[in-house]
């Protein structure tokens, strides 16, 4: 472990086993987001094609981070009818399936705006 001596600084110890359980649970926390952006980029090609494709749909629907704020899509997408999950929780099925279901809302609001459109021009 190449950083280990900055990790436990803040502690005033030299080795893990030297930490009380309140330091050890903060510690453990504390580097808990950076695991998981770890796991998040280091995801198999096929994953990181699917997110890609549910990233791009939701782009088509206007929903996108705006700078860096995720939670906009993560809200969408939790909802039970589009993905029940955040963006990194799906695995490879749940994102097609969730690519699907927006493929359908796009088609939908697509289907409603050219009705009004032609509403529009008929009155």
């Amino acid at each position: 472990m190449a950083n280990k001596g900055d990790i436990l600084s803040p502690y005033g110890v030299e080795r893990i086993r030297d930490l009380n359980g309140y330091q050890l649970d903060e510690l453990i926390n504390g580097l808990k987001p950076v695991e998981r952006k770890r796991k998040a980029t280091d995801a198999p090609l096929e994953i990181r094609q699917a997110r890609s494709l549910v990233l791009t749909l939701l782009d088509e629907l206007g929903i996108k981070p705006a700078a860096g704020n995720w939670q906009v899509v993560n809200d969408y997408l939790l909802q039970p009818r589009i993905g029940g999950k955040v963006l990194y929780a799906m695995n490879e099925q749940e994102l097609k399936d969730c690519a699907v279901r927006l493929r359908s809302v796009i088609r939908w609001k697509n289907d409603k705006i050219e009705v009004e459109n032609e509403l529009a021009r008929n009155n």
